[in-house]
């Protein structure tokens, strides 16, 4: 009986990247909503805004939701300021894991 290869398969080594860990979700959402309390945001639009960044960071990984973070602050009718902005970041990055 003639050996199967295998070649071809996939799956090769792929760049470790640093992602949004996910099984902590409800723990960063909580901690966001303490940072983002003094801020003026409406309720509704940092849902929203919690999640994109949620999105993100799964999805791309934590250094895409952090240029998100930043384009919010830079943005004409930003809602966030310094300090909300450096908390969010220091919160994705407590909240990531090597994937």
């Amino acid at each position: 009986m003639a050996k199967k290869h295998r070649h071809n398969q996939g799956g090769g080594n792929q760049p470790r990247q640093k992602m949004f860990d996910e099984s902590r979700e409800e723990l960063f959402l909580y901690d966001a909503r303490q940072v983002l309390e003094d801020a003026p945001v409406d309720e509704d639009h940092y849902k929203t805004f919690l999640q994109q960044i949620v999105t993100r960071g799964s999805r791309d990984g934590v250094d895409d939701a952090k240029e998100y973070v930043k384009e919010k602050e830079r943005e004409e009718e930003a809602f966030l300021d310094r300090e909300a902005r450096n908390g969010l970041l220091d919160l994705l990055d407590k909240y990531s894991t090597y994937r």
